[in-house]
């Protein structure tokens, strides 16, 4: 906490991205939403 206020590293350590939406229709089996260590464990099990 500093000053009264909670300060997240990685969102005070990073530029914040601002990323477009999707402008046609995707098809896939599956969608890992998160880069956490349970998305990219998932991914990585998923493509083995």
């Amino acid at each position: 906490m500093f000053n009264g206020k909670h300060i997240s590293y990685w969102l005070d350590s990073t530029e914040m991205k601002n990323y477009s939406s999707l402008k046609e229709e995707v098809k896939v089996d599956v969608a890992i939403i998160g880069g956490g260590i349970a998305g990219i464990t998932t991914g990585f099990i998923l493509k083995k």
